[in-house]
């Protein structure tokens, strides 16, 4: 069996390799930029948003109390 402390290195080494490969993946190469639309009406929105009185935050639409109401056509 091999001991723990011979294998520590090899770990730490490989995380370090997992991190820097996602970065690369996710930061710099052209994969997620789509994964956000544009809204139609760009500079309408933030026109439109002050009268409703929303407080700073992050928000999701819809939005759903449980997994479940996600489910509903209404949705």
């Amino acid at each position: 069996m091999v001991p723990i402390m011979s294998l520590l290195f090899p770990v730490l080494l490989s995380a370090v390799l997992v991190f820097i490969a996602s970065f690369v993946i996710y930061v710099l190469l052209p994969y997620h930029r789509t994964d956000f639309e544009r809204l139609p009406d760009e500079e309408g929105v933030p026109a439109a948003l002050p009268p409703l009185a929303i407080a700073p935050g992050e928000y999701m639409l819809p939005h759903a109390e449980a997994p479940s109401d996600m489910r509903d056509p209404a949705a």
